[in-house]
């Protein structure tokens, strides 16, 4: 089973035991949202929140790339991109896959 964020016991059966795995950066949108407040400095409003499920069942947060924000739906199949926001900073995004886009 995989799960993120990474944490030193299982959630489940409370094991110390985990290894790091390479996963598939694919997977689909299962909702998003719109911010319209300024909730972090340096972020312009507004701005769209998708939450992605990962092909390996892991969910996590991120941010559309290459879509507007009225093309997205639930299942949109989406590809990680890496964008570099500063020279010590990179975000982990999400864009269509080729075939949705």
């Amino acid at each position: 089973m995989c799960r993120f964020p990474a944490t030193r016991f299982c959630p489940q059966c409370r094991s110390e035991t985990s290894e790091w795995h390479a996963v598939m950066p694919i997977g689909i949108i299962e909702t998003w949202c719109i911010f319209h407040r300024p909730y972090f400095d340096g972020l312009s409003v507004p701005y769209t929140v998708i939450q992605v499920r990962l092909d390996c069942g892991v969910r996590l947060f991120s941010n559309p790339v290459g879509v507007e924000a009225g093309s997205l739906r639930i299942g949109m199949p989406v590809e990680a991109v890496f964008e570099d926001v500063t020279p010590d900073v990179t975000l982990l995004k999400f864009k269509p896959r080729k075939e949705h886009q």
